[in-house]
């Protein structure tokens, strides 16, 4: 069998991972920016600002408006964010989606 994998075998991978953590998923159309309901109005946002405000706010009900900004800043706007750092999500993700490629370019299902 043959080690090569497309696109789609991580983007599958990403999003059965994410499901499974219960993050909630949409299609890629459907969040362009031309769509009516679209959450994002430039496809060079890679946060989807008013998402992440009304969890932030869902999340932490008591908190006043200003604190929930100062998150809302800090979440998206990291200082000395170091990407290397075994306990960052992203090494957890990548991680995870190393050794779900594997498993699909093995052959084995899920």
């Amino acid at each position: 069998m043959s080690n090569a994998f497309f696109d789609s075998t991580v983007v599958d991978a990403s999003l059965s991972w994410m499901e499974a953590s219960d993050w909630r998923t949409d299609h890629g159309q459907d969040i362009t920016p031309d769509m009516r309901s679209a959450d994002r109005h430039d496809s060079g946002k890679v946060v989807l600002a008013q998402r992440l405000r009304d969890t932030l706010a869902s999340l932490n009900p008591g908190l006043p408006s200003e604190a929930q900004g100062d998150a809302f800043f800090k979440l998206t706007r990291p200082e000395g964010a170091n990407l290397i750092q075994p306990e960052t999500i992203l090494a957890k993700v990548a991680q995870h989606f190393s050794e779900e490629i594997t498993r699909l370019t093995d052959g084995e299902s899920s």
